[in-house]
């Protein structure tokens, strides 16, 4: 029997079958893989920055703190709720509400590619820095961050630990890290 198996898999046509059920066996597994790589149902994280300004006139750099930059996020059931908000309490508030779907996971280099709809927003009309700060994130024009706007991103994961949940991820292609607390 194991002779017979050697000497068929020796012939040209046993190699196109080796070949064929090794890549069928491959493409099984990876897609396995990507079914149980996220496990849970519920992620929600939130984040804090600082946002400044750099200007720069002939003799030095002058750097304007605009104070913190929130960012909270939710995934239940592939369902994204992304909320950033700044000042909150003060006549300076700025927020926005995105909602949408994770439309891919790339589980080699852990990113999820995300559809997005700016559902609620409020923008400072005079000097919005949320506004300027979201176009480069997002990777889109000021103007075009109306209610209702669809916007393609991605978010990579690029270190989690749950034991201190603590998560560290980055909004490509503008390479924007973010250092998050983890709920459970």
């Amino acid at each position: 029997m194991v002779k017979a198996v050697t000497d068929f898999l020796l012939t040209r046509i046993g190699r196109v079958v080796f070949t064929v059920c090794f890549i069928v066996v491959s493409c099984i597994s990876v897609l396995m893989l990507e079914q149980f790589a996220d496990t849970r149902d519920i992620w929600a994280f939130d984040c804090q920055s600082d946002l400044y300004e750099f200007s720069a006139d002939k003799e030095h750099t002058i750097e304007l703190d605009h104070g913190p930059l929130f960012l909270a996020l939710t995934v239940k059931n592939k369902q994204i709720q992304l909320n950033y908000y700044n000042a909150k309490g003060s006549k300076n508030h700025e927020y926005a509400t995105f909602d949408g779907d994770l439309t891919e996971l790339e589980v080699g280099d852990m990113t999820y590619k995300l559809d997005l709809v700016l559902t609620d927003a409020q923008f400072n009309q005079n000097n919005s820095y949320l506004r300027k700060y979201l176009a480069k994130e997002l990777k889109t024009t000021a103007a075009q961050l109306q209610t209702q706007t669809l916007l393609h991103i991605a978010v990579q994961v690029l270190e989690m630990d749950i034991d201190n949940k603590y998560i560290l991820m980055k909004f490509k292609p503008y390479n924007m890290l973010w250092a998050c607390r983890l709920h459970e």
